[in-house]
């Protein structure tokens, strides 16, 4: 049965609720963690991805420089672990990222000459009712011997067009409520409100399916205190502007994280959307740049991207 909520807030605490009630423990690779099988919910408001329960403590400079990292088509590892140094922890080489690289795998062209992103895009302009459009991040090529140090947690995103709105279907191998969720559900409904503003229509609902949801066992009080938590209700961010606005982000969010204070002027001549999504950006520059310390919101998230 799909549990349906108005935003991203309202699941995490009722998933919660669910893994703390019914959840079985299991310990993947040594570490124990509450889990239930075939999580499915429905967001009817995917701008409403931000995160704004207190419990959570949740990063949202974090958020906005995993969505950069995956808009640039990167898989560097120096350019994520800015953002947040536990992705240290999930480099084979210490230079990339090998399977949580959706951004790449995405918007990085193929043989043909065409990346995912366009030819979902050709897909559905050529036939709007499609089942085909299709973005897969499966490791297919993956040696079942070899421990990868992180493999990709999603396996598709599907986008579909009923009634004049783009809906969107993510499907995950493994999800992990308190690290992962909140982060991978704000980077896909904002690929998915991108793609609707690109093909020129309405945002639809958002789906969200996880054959394994679960806790793990540092984070069991943390994920009763948010099963505790009554959420407020949330109008979610304002509408997408100009994607043609994408690249002049991208090289304002560069320019920042590079410790370049031309940066600031970028942000400054950015559309208002891109502008205000660029702000946490600019107070971790601020921080990590003005005063040379590390932020200490770096320490509040780790990334279980092979989970």
């Amino acid at each position: 049965m799909t549990q349906t909520f108005q935003a991203l807030d309202e699941a995490v605490v009722a998933i919660a609720k669910d893994i703390l009630e019914e959840g079985v423990i299991v310990s993947p690779r040594g570490s124990e963690t509450r889990e239930i099988l075939g999580s499915r919910f429905r967001l009817l408001n995917p701008r409403a991805r931000k995160i704004n329960l207190a419990s959570r403590k949740w990063n949202f400079a974090l958020a906005i420089g995993e969505l950069c990292w995956h808009m640039a088509g990167s898989d560097d590892l120096k350019f994520i672990s800015y953002y947040s140094k536990m992705w240290n922890l999930f480099s084979d080489d210490g230079e990339h990222i090998r399977g949580s690289c959706y951004g790449r795998k995405i918007f990085s062209a193929k043989p043909n000459g065409l990346s995912q992103w366009e030819k979902l895009k050709c897909q559905l302009r050529r036939d709007p009712s499609s089942r085909r459009a299709v973005l897969s991040f499966l490791d297919m090529d993956n040696n079942p011997f070899t421990e990868a140090k992180d493999l990709a947690c999603i396996n598709s995103i599907q986008f579909v067009i009923r009634d004049g709105r783009l809906h969107c279907i993510t499907s995950m191998r493994s999800n992990d409520l308190i690290w992962g969720l909140c982060y991978d559900a704000f980077m896909v409904t904002m690929l998915q409100e991108r793609l609707a503003w690109e093909l020129g229509i309405n945002l639809g609902w958002y789906e969200h399916y996880s054959s394994s949801m679960h806790i793990y066992s540092r984070h069991y009080a943390m994920a009763k205190q948010i099963a505790d938590e009554r959420p407020d209700i949330s109008i979610g961010m304002n509408k997408m502007e100009t994607v043609q606005s994408i690249p002049a982000f991208l090289d304002a969010e560069r320019s920042l994280r590079e410790g370049n204070a031309s940066g600031l002027e970028m942000v400054k001549a950015l559309p208002d959307y891109w502008r205000e999504l660029a702000s946490p950006l600019v107070d971790l520059y601020r921080h990590k740049w003005d005063s040379h310390v590390e932020s200490p919101s770096q320490h509040d998230e780790s990334l279980t991207r092979s989970a």
